[in-house]
């Protein structure tokens, strides 16, 4: 949901980070953290996501919230549907078990790629007077739930994931963040939002909502250190294997790096890039 001046700060921000981490300016995750949440709810309601930030909708969700008369009974319905429809290339992960399509719901660390099963929209949730007759992916209420998308940038095929909070009646949605793999035809983890190099025996970094979440962890003592995009050392910590939180708070929109190493082996380093 960028503009062109938005799009241009990505692609500033993306070379920074480039130039930062001395990696190719496309080989990397490309990250936004919506802020505030995107909240849809209400009959009928659309709400359009441009994943990339080129002035493009990708994808619509819809939420419904209506009720049905049949004779003298009325039901209490509601549903949540998503997809690129228009944008006919555009797709999630989903599956066809029968009448219409489901849009799958993924955990962390699920795989997003061309081997997918992918339909260009489906039903995520729905119930009837609170209960679900049927097997949507997302029906009981999710929180943190990850859609995989394929979507068309540049003429090209790119593959991404959305985050989100979906009610127990299926009449709300939440859009916390999305993510693609700039590199076409590439695949990528859902919540993947970091550049690697080695990566061997180190933790996960996790960023959402503003906070950057390290778990605890075995292993040698590892050193965090935060940059800004012009490279300026923001801070540094010593983690000897204790959960760990840091908060950006305050801190003014633009790019971020942190970077996480061993500290007696620092070419064994993890980057995440996070741009506010």
């Amino acid at each position: 949901m960028q503009n062109k001046k938005e799009s241009e700060r990505w692609a500033a921000y993306t070379a920074a980070a480039a130039g930062l981490l001395g990696v190719e300016a496309n080989a990397q995750v490309q990250y936004v953290d919506f802020e505030p949440d995107l909240n849809l709810v209400g009959h009928r309601e659309q709400l359009r996501i441009d994943v990339n930030g080129d002035g493009i909708e990708d994808f619509v969700l819809v939420t419904e919230d209506t009720a049905l008369a049949a004779g003298s009974l009325y039901y209490d319905i509601g549903r949540l549907i998503g997809g690129g429809y228009a944008n006919t290339a555009n797709d999630m992960i989903g599956s066809f078990p029968g009448a219409y399509d489901y849009v799958s719901r993924l955990d962390p660390g699920a795989w997003i790629s061309p081997d997918r099963n992918f339909v260009n929209g489906g039903t995520f949730a729905f119930s009837v007077d609170g209960q679900h007759p049927y097997n949507e992916p997302w029906n009981g209420g999710v929180v943190d739930g990850y859609v995989g998308l394929r979507f068309v940038v540049d003429d090209s095929l790119h593959y991404g994931w959305m985050r989100l909070d979906v009610s127990a009646n299926g009449k709300q949605v939440v859009v916390k963040d999305a993510a693609f793999n700039t590199i076409a035809d590439s695949g990528l983890y859902a919540g993947s939002i970091w550049l690697s190099t080695e990566e061997h025996a180190l933790p996960a970094l996790r960023y959402a909502g503003g906070t950057l979440k390290i778990p605890s962890h075995e292993g040698p003592a590892v050193q965090l250190t935060l940059f800004s995009g012009m490279g300026q050392q923001l801070g540094q910590w010593l983690l000897n294997g204790a959960e760990f939180e840091l908060d950006l708070g305050d801190r003014p929109q633009g790019l971020y790096v942190f970077r996480l190493s061993e500290r007696d082996r620092p070419k064994n380093s993890r980057q995440l890039v996070v741009i506010r």
